[in-house]
């Protein structure tokens, strides 16, 4: 596993601290602290929109082996390690062509082995029905057609290693990343630097909230400016 691995502990304290905030805010949260922040691009979508996704990555790379694997036990183990930090999300990048490899059933598993949510590398399917589950999954396609184990390429198998960094729409997740996914995409935080790029999306957060209840009271934006050295000083406050 990576060493990031426990360093830091999504207690419910935090997690109440993190609702309050979007991706969009910890994005800029990094930038005001001089970080490059990792978003994903736009082919990583919430099969379910307006579902939250917070977590702790647990990594896996799924790929095409030439020769004999034990792919139904690796794939129990990788669901066993749904308990093995709280909070954990199972990422997984998905090699094998033609394999769709996570859907309604894969969820309901995950999420009874203490999994909070899933980020795939590749297509999923059955999203007409991952609403009722209410878990929360990012994909970068929809796919309903998956290969079958038996149509494997003849001498192959499906191979699961878990711990690997892995690739996921433009940015590498390890295992022990803070992710945090809302309707707008994901995000992947270093957990050394979470702390610090909360409290600072937190600031956004509180500037935009004061904003917004001085227009609420009639105030113009102009109005505002003027009322608010903080806003002043900025020059360019930014809005989501």
């Amino acid at each position: 596993m990576s060493k990031h691995m426990a360093s830091t502990t999504l207690d419910e304290q935090m997690l109440n601290r993190i609702a309050k905030v979007k991706v969009a805010d910890l994005a800029d949260g990094h930038q005001d602290l001089g970080l490059a922040p990792r978003v994903a691009n736009s082919t990583l979508r919430p099969a379910s929109p307006m579902l939250r996704l917070v977590g702790t990555a647990v990594t896996f790379r799924l790929y095409l082996n030439h020769g004999q694997t034990e792919y139904l036990e690796e794939v129990t183990q990788m669901y066993e390690l749904g308990r093995s930090v709280p909070h954990a999300i199972l990422v997984h990048k998905n090699e094998v062509p033609g394999f769709t490899s996570f859907g309604s059933g894969g969820a309901r598993v995950a999420q009874s082995h203490g999994y909070a949510g899933c980020v795939v590398a590749g297509p999923i399917r059955d999203t007409q029905e991952l609403p009722s589950i209410g878990f929360p999954i990012f994909g970068t396609s929809i796919n309903p057609l998956s290969l079958r184990m038996y149509k494997l390429p003849y001498g192959t198998s499906v191979g699961v290693t878990p711990g690997r960094d892995v690739d996921v729409a433009g940015i590498k997740i390890s295992s022990g990343d803070i992710l945090v996914g809302d309707n707008d995409g994901l995000i992947a935080i270093d957990p050394q630097n979470f702390e610090q790029v909360l409290a600072e999306a937190e600031k956004i957060c509180n500037m935009e909230a004061r904003i917004f209840n001085l227009l609420r009271n009639g105030k113009s934006f102009r109005q505002i400016l003027s009322l608010d050295p903080e806003l002043q000083a900025l020059g360019q406050p930014k809005f989501s």
